[in-house]
């Protein structure tokens, strides 16, 4: 059975400029300018900060930072592709005269831990050798000792070691059937997290450790009754787990969206409709209450199985999105 994970790690910074290609602008009646851009290669459930700065020297310089803007500008811009702004030039530049006129879009994306995010780790089939590198020596070469926020998202598999009963992420290179020996540990896991001296931790898996998948039993020659996991967050003293489903459930798939049930859920939740009081913050505690209206429902609905998201941790109401 091919294996696929999706892995992502966030810390702290600003958004590369790779991801803002083709600006350009034209200049409109009414002294205004039209601004294009677009932007590709977004994570999942992106949130972008947009700002435009003019040069009046031809781009040597950019003093000018345009306010009176509308259009895809501003504190929430969703989502990759062509963007518009427009700008009532006039208003910022009463003077503006120069012919060297050039323009420049700022990006910097929002990460679900309140900050702005560099990706730190980012892909598919990651393998036994480079979780142990991520999270046993390069993760905590990145942190800022209180100062950094780590967020941790994973979508895969999981599998159980039979005899111990102990949860275990399946790499790609992992035989599930031998999960203690070729997969990393979950214990390990919030271990690692919980000595990182971040301001906080914000993990989210998309995955079961039960030995049953969608396909079936992971487990080769085994029966089809699943083993009960205990999750071992009691490792992780700064932060907050959401995970997709509880010790012995299978977590489901939405196949019209191309996502986990509790994945697609989670997107739309941290992008604003979990936000139930309109304070313009999403907190885990939101969040989860979103994803409880829907994800058991629906694998009921879909699979006729139950699927019960958790929340555990000792931040459970620690804010994961502010706009």
């Amino acid at each position: 059975m091919r294996n696929l994970s999706f892995l992502l790690l966030i810390g702290l910074t600003g958004l590369s400029a790779q991801s803002i290609t083709k600006v350009d602008f034209e200049v409109l009646p009414g002294n205004l300018i039209d601004v294009t851009y677009t932007i590709y290669d977004t994570e999942p459930g992106a949130v972008y900060i947009i700002e435009l700065y003019a040069s009046l020297d031809g781009g040597y310089t950019y003093p000018i930072h345009a306010n009176s803007v509308t259009g895809d500008v501003g504190q929430r811009v969703m989502g990759a592709g062509l963007k518009s702004i427009l700008w009532k030039v006039l208003e910022d530049v009463p003077a503006l005269v120069s012919d060297n006129l050039a323009l420049k879009v700022v990006g910097r994306t929002r990460t679900t831990v309140g900050g702005f995010f560099r990706s730190l780790v980012v892909g598919n089939r990651f393998t036994k050798a480079a979780f142990n590198r991520i999270f046993e020596g390069q993760l905590q070469n990145y942190i800022k000792p209180g100062e950094s926020d780590v967020f941790v998202y994973y979508s895969g598999h999981g599998a159980p070691d039979v005899e111990s009963a102990s949860g275990y992420f399946v790499p790609h290179d992992a035989d599930p059937s031998y999960a203690a020996q070729t997969g990393y540990s979950l214990e390990q896991f919030y271990r690692q997290l919980g000595a990182l001296e971040a301001r906080s931790v914000t993990v989210v898996v998309d995955a079961c450790f039960s030995g049953g998948s969608e396909a079936g039993m992971l487990i080769q020659a085994a029966s089809p009754i699943f083993i009960s996991v205990e999750n071992p967050v009691a490792n992780l003293k700064n932060g907050v787990v959401l995970t997709s489903s509880s010790g012995d459930q299978i977590s489901s798939w939405h196949k019209e969206v191309g996502h986990g049930l509790f994945t697609y859920y989670f997107l739309k939740g941290i992008r604003g409709e979990a936000d139930g009081d309109q304070d313009g913050k999403v907190t885990s505690t939101e969040v989860f209450g979103y994803i409880l209206e829907h994800v058991p429902y629906l694998a009921r609905r879909l699979y006729n199985r139950e699927q019960t998201p958790q929340l555990m941790g000792e931040s459970l109401d620690q804010v994961l999105v502010a706009y």
